[in-house]
């Protein structure tokens, strides 16, 4: 009779799915204890062994009468090959990778899974129980400041999404929303799908107009500062490089309340690149040497503001620049380790422009270390030459910035970008048509 109890309990179990059978197995265990005890005892009173399994079997389906009570026990799953993935009405979407591990969201009604991370559902009989979530470290990936290009993903079209390792995420049979692009990297686009980005090859998707799509910048001013004094403290401004504290703070306040997007050094190389669209009021903001008066004047206000700035830095002097990297709202990149010194005849007497080609270069890949991976750049006195870029190509730098006066834009050379120059007499007029050229 306990080998027809078990038969009983393992045919549950299969009809709910064969994942669970090791957890059904083990309630078969404990009934075939439980049932031991009460045969005995029922025995005894003289009843039969016929008797006891009957009454048995009705408390076991009382107990099992919804087979999805197993289910709703459920913390992470595990999806298989082939994995279907289905809307709220069981209507198949399409596929979803394997070996993702999801959050059990809640359990429908049918027996699917709702996917914490994904409006997905997923069969019980598609997947297998996992013990933990896996954790995998995320990829760094910010493109809000970026628009939607002018043609998006076509409805009605079969589309593979991946994850940004370019590992397989899920397949849609059939698009019912509008999907926006907001960047180009080799043969991929990257969509934006439930307020997550995802990678779609390019040669494998249909597009169309995006009918909301704005119009782009074909030019950015990138603002150069130096130094800022403040009165208020008794610090003088010294010579044209420097600039009032609160002058400062009118320029930030000024792109703060006119939706100006303060670019990031990335997003300067991606717009010459062509893999993005900048907002037509956008502005990259670089202060020079690391002066200790852009930490205490300059760096309070760009957090004011929640606007960005980058900062290139001597790496040679005494900063915290381990605390800056951290930072939200500076960018630190070089101004070389201990190349900001003259000794040169051509120019203002910059060492780039003559120093030993070995030489710089080990200076420069000291202030990379230092910096954890910098690949922006700013010259010395604004003086460069062959032998200067040459060094910032060993050491694969992408971008680099002069002192000569204009507007970035595509097709110029990476390496020898100019500037917008802002001095003490740039006040507020000035400054809004600097960055409205």
């Amino acid at each position: 009779m306990r080998k027809r109890l078990g038969f009983i309990l393992v045919t549950i179990c299969l009809l709910v799915s064969g994942i669970f059978v090791m957890g059904c197995a083990d309630r078969s265990a404990n009934y075939d204890e439980e049932y031991r005890g009460e045969v005995g005892e029922e025995l005894a009173d003289g009843s039969t062994e016929e008797d006891v399994a009957e009454e048995i079997n009705e408390e076991l389906a009382e107990e099992i009468d919804d087979p999805l009570d197993f289910l709703e026990e459920i913390s992470y799953v595990r999806t298989l090959a082939d994995t279907e993935i289905f809307d709220v009405n069981a209507n198949v979407l399409g596929i979803i990778g394997e070996n993702q591990v999801f959050v059990v969201d809640s359990v429908a009604d049918d027996g699917l899974l709702k996917l914490g991370d994904l409006p997905f559902y997923v069969s019980y009989d598609q997947i297998e129980i996992a013990e933990e979530l896996e954790i995998t470290e995320a990829i760094d990936l910010d493109l809000s400041r970026y628009l939607p290009f002018e043609q998006m993903l076509a409805e009605s079209s079969a589309v593979n999404f991946y994850h940004l390792d370019h590992t397989f995420a899920f397949r849609l049979d059939a698009i019912d929303t509008d999907i926006n692009i907001y960047m180009q990297e080799a043969d991929y686009f990257y969509a934006n799908y439930l307020d997550t980005y995802f990678l779609v090859n390019q040669d494998d998707v249909t597009l169309i107009d995006n009918p909301d799509s704005l119009p782009e910048a074909d030019h950015v001013a990138v603002l150069m500062y130096h130094y800022f004094c403040n009165s208020a403290d008794e610090v003088e401004c010294q010579n044209n490089n420097w600039i009032e504290r609160d002058h400062f703070e009118e320029h930030i306040q000024y792109l703060y309340e006119n939706d100006f997007t303060t670019l990031k050094m990335i997003d300067i190389e991606r717009f010459l690149n062509g893999d993005v669209r900048l907002p037509v009021q956008s502005v990259a903001i670089t202060i020079d040497d690391a002066h200790p008066t852009a930490f205490e004047y300059a760096y309070p206000i760009l957090v004011e503001y929640n606007q960005i700035a980058t900062v290139f830095a001597i790496t040679h002097m005494d900063r915290d620049w381990e605390t800056f990297l951290l930072s939200d709202n500076l960018e630190l990149h070089s101004h070389t380790h201990d190349m900001h010194r003259g000794h040169c005849d051509a120019g203002q007497g910059g060492v780039m422009q003559c120093i030993d080609f070995d030489e710089g270069v080990a200076d420069l890949n000291m202030s990379i270390s230092i910096l954890e991976g910098t690949t922006a750049f700013a010259y010395p006195y604004g003086d460069f030459n062959d032998h200067a870029i040459a060094m910032l190509e060993e050491a694969n730098f992408t971008l680099a910035f002069t002192t000569q006066n204009g507007l970035v834009a595509r097709g110029m050379e990476p390496l020898a970008l100019p500037r917008v120059r802002v001095s003490t007499d740039t006040h507020l007029v000035g400054f809004s048509y600097l960055v409205r050229q």
